[in-house]
This record gives structure tokens, C-alpha cells and sequence, in this order.
């Protein structure tokens, strides 16, 4: 073991997403190692995207690393992630050997600079992990929903999983319903798993709401979407049950769509063969700074997706005042309360997700009140980045020097 009271714990970030260029590519895990920045001395290994990166991220040293010709490098860094990039073009599948070799020596190369590497993602977890078996490096590996829901789908998934969780010292669940799913198929690994959520950046919660009465159109709901245009999160589903309820109605709801990814123009085109140009509007990727601004004037959020861990877009949704409308899944449970911040219904059922929208259309003080709500459950559930840094920087310690 290097550390010593007299200096900071020297971790490593090992992700496959961080913001290497102008695109917010990894923005959670770039907001938790700001947070971190605190609590030890830090620098970020990841793959290096199409083109030259920056150097650092607010005086994050990050390591960027090569794996392809530059123009070729597109696995990482891509709405979705990894898996989506495989799935949207599986040719990419012939460089991800070298994509995780380069990783894993990337590791090798540093370890003796770190007392821990802190994984994202369990592909990674494992590279980490067999370097730190054998250079003495504790590791801590996170899971999101993304993996949760492949190692429950998969049994050769499943066996990886396994073997990350043996070569880590902690498995950090972003939401505690995975947290339970995990111990219950690793039970002579449960005391490994911890449950630690993701925060919130306090500019959400300084959104403003627009009251009924300053609204230009009072019978007009504006729902907004925000995330990866990727299959999982099913932004059809919301774009078909506007159009349900425009033929319906013929006016009196809108939706926007902040985020990209390999869906965008399939939705495009889905929006042109409904009919809802003008109902709908894609506003693309967003800078991170830039997207709360994209909740004012806005009266509730929408989530469509199959499977989440613990949805960020919807915490911020939250602090920010919007009603949710979303799926009912197990890391939507855990943030709302059906009738209180918002309204569920079932995965891809397009008529029941109308029928909730149209009761939010229809009860203006429904609305007042799921938004008072959101932020006060938001309050309630004190999640900050700093607050998540500060159980990682403990969960950090105890890992190091168990490890000795």
C-alpha cells in the first residue's frame, strides 16, 4: 500500500465516457470527479474519441488512450455508450479486443501511480481488477442500469459480472433496487455491493416555473424528453401517444426532445409520416450548462424507457418542478410516488401514457401540486455530488486499506 496520512488517496477513473472533447460524452462521471477533486488527488483514464481531446477537465488530469486510427476510434463516447455503438454497427465488435487491450495496459502502465482504480463500467472492472490483483491496487467498480439489466438478461454476461465482483474490493449500485438485485445473485459477495446514488447540480433547482396565468397558451402542455436517442429509452412511445392525443383533440399538446444518438432520424422520419411537425421539436444534443435552461416553460417530463438504474433526467426533472410521467420501473419507483411527484404507466403502452398525459393536460392544479412535489422530494432525498464524492471518498479509504 503508497498511502500514508500525510497525503491524499491518488485514485484513477477508468470509464469508457468522459467529455474528452466538446460533446457531453460521460457528464455524471465528469460531475462526480469534480466532486471528488476534494477528497483525493485524481486523473481520468478513457478512450481517446475521432479526434484530440483536452488535456484535462477542470484540473482532472485525464490519460486518453489510443486504440485505432483516429477517425476509426468510435466505440466510446457515443449516446449510449459502448453497448449501443456494437449494436448500431456490430463491425465495430472487431476492435473492441483491442479497445479493452489497450485499456488494460493503459492500467498496467499507471498502477504504480494509484492506491485505486475507481471502474466504470464491469468490462472495465475486470481490466482494472487484474491489473490491481497483481499490482497491489485496490479497485471499486460502478454499475448502472445498463449492466443491470444485461447481467439479468445474460448468463455469459452474468459470468463476468461474477468475476468483477470477485476482483473488486467494492461494486457501487447507483440505485437501491439494483443494489438488491446484486446481492441477490451474488449472496457470498452481498456485503461487496453499496449503494451509492448519483447527485444533482443546484442550477436545476434554480429553474423557475411559469405560472398558468403567465402561460401565452393556457391549454397547452408542453412535455419535454431528455437522454440518449437510443432503442431503450423508446422516445416513440411518447411521440405516438401525442399523436393519439392530437387526434383526439387536434390541439393542446407539444413535446420536446433534447438529447442525439443512432435513433434521431428514425424519429425524425416517424415525426414526418405522423404528421406532428410543429407538435414536435428535436433540439439535439444540448451542452450540459445549457440544459436546465431547457426546462422553463416547460409543464412535465416524460420517460419512456424499457429499463434505467436511477435516472438523473428525472431527479433533474424534479428539482427543476416538472411533474413526471414515466415508466413504471424499478429505478422510477424509487423516486416517485405514483399520484404524488408524478404518474406511471406500463412499458410501451402507448394508450395508458396518453391517458396520463391528458389527466395532466386537464387539472392545472394536479400539476401545481406534483411540481411542488418533485422538488420537495428532491430536498427531501439530499442528493448533491458532493454528498455522493463524500461516500465515495469513504468507500475509497476502506478499500485501500482493507486491501494491505
Amino acid at each position: 500500500m503508497r498511502h500514508s496520512d500525510d497525503r491524499r488517496l491518488r485514485v484513477a477513473i477508468v470509464t469508457t465516457s468522459f467529455p474528452v472533447v466538446e460533446h457531453a460524452s460521460g457528464i455524471f462521471v465528469a460531475r462526480l470527479a469534480g466532486a471528488l477533486a476534494e477528497h483525493v488527488s485524481l486523473e481520468v483514464i478513457t478512450p481517446a474519441g475521432t479526434k484530440r481531446g483536452i488535456a484535462d477537465w477542470h484540473g482532472i488530469p485525464i490519460h486518453a488512450i489510443r486504440y485505432a486510427p483516429w477517425r476509426c476510434q468510435k466505440l466510446a463516447h457515443a449516446p449510449g455508450g459502448i453497448p449501443v455503438a456494437l449494436r448500431h454497427r456490430p463491425s465495430l465488435y472487431l476492435l473492441l479486443p483491442i479497445f479493452l487491450a489497450a485499456m488494460f495496459w493503459a492500467c498496467l502502465r499507471r498502477a504504480r501511480n494509484f492506491d485505486l482504480f475507481h471502474a466504470n463500467w464491469v468490462p472495465v472492472g475486470l481490466c482494472a481488477g487484474i491489473v490491481g490483483k497483481f499490482m497491489h491496487v485496490a479497485v471499486v467498480t460502478t454499475v448502472r442500469g445498463e449492466d443491470a439489466a444485461r447481467i439479468a438478461s445474460s448468463w455469459g454476461q452474468r459470468g463476468m459480472m461474477r468475476a468483477c465482483v470477485h476482483l473488486s474490493r467494492y461494486v457501487v449500485c447507483v440505485s437501491e433496487a439494483m443494489a438488491a438485485e446484486m446481492k441477490t445473485m451474488f449472496p457470498e459477495n452481498a456485503s461487496k455491493f453499496l449503494y451509492i446514488p448519483n447527485g444533482i447540480g443546484s442550477d436545476f433547482s434554480d429553474v423557475g416555473r411559469e405560472e398558468e396565468h403567465e402561460k401565452q397558451n393556457k391549454n397547452m402542455l408542453t412535455l419535454i424528453v431528455v437522454g440518449s436517442l437510443i432503442p431503450r429509452k423508446c422516445v416513440d412511445v411518447a411521440i405516438n401517444a401525442v399523436a393519439r392525443i392530437l387526434r383526439q383533440s387536434c390541439d393542446g399538446v407539444r413535446l420536446i426532445v433534447v438529447g442525439d444518438g443512432p435513433e434521431a432520424a428514425r424519429l425524425r422520419q416517424q415525426v414526418d409520416e405522423l404528421d406532428l411537425r410543429g407538435k414536435v421539436e428535436f433540439r439535439g444534443a444540448i451542452p450540459p450548462e445549457d440544459v436546465p435552461a431547457q426546462f422553463f416553460g416547460v409543464d412535465a417530463m416524460l420517460l419512456c424507457s424499457t429499463s434505467e438504474g436511477r435516472p438523473n433526467a428525472v431527479l433533474e426533472g424534479m428539482a427543476a418542478g416538472l411533474p413526471i410521467i414515466a415508466t413504471d420501473i424499478p429505478g422510477v419507483r424509487e423516486l416517485i410516488q405514483p399520484e404524488q411527484e408524478g404518474l406511471l404507466f406500463p412499458t410501451s403502452d402507448i394508450v395508458a401514457l396518453s391517458t396520463q398525459i391528458q389527466r395532466l393536460q386537464c387539472d392545472p392544479q394536479l400539476r401545481k401540486r406534483m411540481s411542488v412535489a418533485a422538488r420537495d422530494r428532491v430536498r427531501e432525498l439530499g442528493l448533491t455530488w458532493e454528498s455522493a464524492a463524500a461516500q465515495y471518498a469513504e468507500a475509497y479509504a476502506t478499500a485501500v486499506v482493507s486491501g494491505t
